[in-house]
């Protein structure tokens, strides 16, 4: 038999009739060629959404050193216990901006956090710095839109919970977080462009607000 020839080609050549597959086979095999196609395109597809999920979980933080995190010049008793995600690159930075999301869409961000002991370990709250790069100063302004949505029940019922303050020469928004234990705490947010920035202080006002003043922004 000749290389590479099969049985039903040796035959077709002895009796005179045409070397090719009968219509069935070459049917099957046109269809398996098409199923092998459309399996190699699904894959592809796959690989790829699998790709743009992992970048969309990525542009939530990056594990760069972020400069406006305060580490230094600090309010008195206040200690720096961590920056992230600089010190943990596993952390979901996206758990940190929940009540930025909102109505308003405000796309992709890179978040730095830093978290701060200003008393007892374990006997009271940590305070925080959040740095959230957006992508233009209407994402951020649509962010700090829906970081007040949340205090519109308590604006309704006339509670002084917005004023002004000045923050290294320029306007912030000063916000009195009302807690559980019916304590207050002190907040301060504003947008530079598109980066938005919130400091969580404590229940003491001078010590939030230089904890504000330290970020240099």
């Amino acid at each position: 038999m000749p290389e590479g020839k099969s049985i039903f080609y040796v035959y077709c050549i002895k009796h005179g009739l045409p070397a090719r597959n009968p219509y069935g086979l070459e049917k099957i095999s046109a269809s398996f060629m098409i199923s092998r196609n459309i399996i190699c395109i699904l894959f592809i597809s796959l690989v790829l959404a699998s790709s743009i999920g992992c970048l969309a979980r990525d542009s939530a933080g990056t594990p760069e050193a972020n400069s406006a995190i305060p580490r230094e010049n600090l309010p008195q008793g206040f200690k720096l216990l961590a920056v992230l995600p600089e010190m943990d690159s596993s952390v979901n930075m996206t758990d940190y901006i929940e009540d930025f999301y909102g109505d308003l869409d405000i796309g992709p961000a890179n978040v730095s956090v830093g978290i701060y002991q200003w008393g007892e370990l374990g006997d009271s709250y940590d305070a925080k710095v959040t740095l959230i790069q957006l992508a233009d100063e209407e994402a951020a302004n649509n962010a700090v839109s829906n970081f007040k949505s949340q205090y519109d029940d308590m604006v309704a019922r006339g509670l002084p919970i917005f004023s002004n303050a000045t923050i290294n020469g320029h306007e912030s928004l000063q916000i009195k977080d009302l807690r559980g234990d019916n304590s207050i705490r002190y907040l301060f947010l504003w947008n530079t462009n598109s980066q938005v920035t919130l400091v969580e202080g404590n229940d003491n006002r001078n010590q939030s607000l230089e904890l504000a003043e330290a970020t240099g922004l």
